[in-house]
């Protein structure tokens, strides 16, 4: 009995083992770059394109509830660059863009940001809002 439940203990931790694997891998395919204070102005100030800035924190519930939606739509026609900022790595970016709720998107054409969108509700609000900027 005891060597079962070892077994099936091992069989889990594989099962775990490939399910981390694969989203390590996924998250390569599927990658959202992150700014901090030191590069935020090289990666998104000067970007010819537009960006947009995600401000979020691991912490934040709702943030890693939304993340998965950012990662969806990062490369789909017609969304800019995703960028992701952490306030807890760079507090001085959330203080400047006067980022008080996360999460909170902000979009930078031209070095300059646009009208932010506060815990957005879904891809659709996100989306629309895209639209109108």
């Amino acid at each position: 009995m005891i060597l079962i439940q070892k077994s099936a203990l091992e069989i889990r931790w594989l099962l775990f083992c490939d399910f981390v694997t694969e989203n390590f891998f996924l998250r390569d395919i599927i990658k959202i770059e992150s700014a901090t204070g030191k590069d935020f102005e090289q990666i998104v100030l000067t970007a010819q394109q537009p960006i947009l800035v995600d401000f979020w924190a691991p912490w934040c519930v709702y943030c890693r509830r939304i993340a998965p939606v950012l990662e969806r739509m990062d490369g789909q026609p017609g969304v800019p660059q995703i960028v992701k900022v952490n306030i807890d790595e760079a507090p001085e970016l959330a203080q400047k863009y006067q980022v008080d709720t996360i999460p909170t998107l902000l979009l930078f054409q031209n070095g300059k940001q646009g009208q932010p969108l506060v815990a957005p509700g879904s891809q659709a609000q996100i989306q629309d809002w895209l639209k109108q900027h």
